[in-house]
């Protein structure tokens, strides 16, 4: 990963800051070693103010970045919680859920 750094050019791109753009207009382009490219534009992020994401697409982001960190049991009760927290009577249970220990991303 740290190979991209020295390969990556980062640069503004004036046109993106008029209208019909947003804010957040993104393009990335990779070229490849044969010389062909392949070339991504996002308008607004997804999850901003302007493209919120749903419950079920939350919830797929939250299991893909908690696979392998928790108990999986434990990840489901933690995610049933939080997209039913206007609901809970105990919201302060929240805390318990978080005390158990989670295994280190970084190592």
């Amino acid at each position: 990963m740290w190979n991209l750094i020295d390969k990556t050019d980062v640069h503004k791109v004036a046109e993106y800051d008029q209208k019909p753009h947003t804010p957040y207009t993104t393009q990335v382009t990779i070229v490849f070693t044969d010389g062909s490219q392949q070339r991504q534009m996002v308008e607004t992020q997804t999850g901003g103010a302007g493209h919120p994401l749903s419950n079920e697409a939350i919830a797929a982001k939250f299991n893909t970045l908690t696979d392998g960190v928790a108990a999986r049991g434990r990840i489901g009760k933690l995610q049933d919680f939080l997209l039913n927290i206007e609901k809970q009577e105990k919201p302060v249970a929240l805390l318990d859920m978080l005390e158990a220990e989670v295994a280190n991303v970084l190592a």
